[in-house]
């Protein structure tokens, strides 16, 4: 009898650009790995960060420019909850916690999520800091 082998269900290039080290090529994220740093990736893209698609924004960092209040950080919620839902069908949301940490200036954000076809909540936590 045959025997199944699992390939690997998801998978992105690794956005490091680090070289495998055996053939050298530019290491690839799999499975979790990768729709953790593709999460990642929608909360902190902006318009006109993905070439010939500028309708990909989370519109996230536009709104560290606004006072720090509980409404601010439900806007952010609400924008990475959106763009998630829109663009990242691997991850199903389970929760988003948005918290401003005043010593940095920044929110720290945290989304967990289960994958497709997997029973494990994966959790991506971000830092958005405004730069001057």
């Amino acid at each position: 009898m045959k025997s199944l082998v699992r390939k690997n269900l998801f998978s992105d290039l690794d956005l490091d650009f680090t070289p495998h080290p055996v053939t050298g090529d530019i290491s690839r994220k799999v499975d979790a790995e990768a729709v953790k740093r593709s999460v990642r990736n929608l909360v902190l893209m902006n318009k006109y960060d993905k070439p010939f698609k500028p309708q990909i924004d989370s519109r996230v960092t536009r709104l560290l420019f606004e006072p720090a209040t509980p409404l601010t950080a439900l806007a952010i919620r609400s924008n990475i909850i959106d763009i998630l839902t829109r663009y990242e069908p691997r991850a199903s949301i389970n929760d988003v916690v948005v918290l401003f940490d005043p010593d940095y200036n920044a929110f720290s954000v945290s989304v967990s999520f289960l994958i497709m076809n997997s029973r494990d909540v994966s959790t991506v936590n971000v830092s958005i800091e405004r730069f001057a």
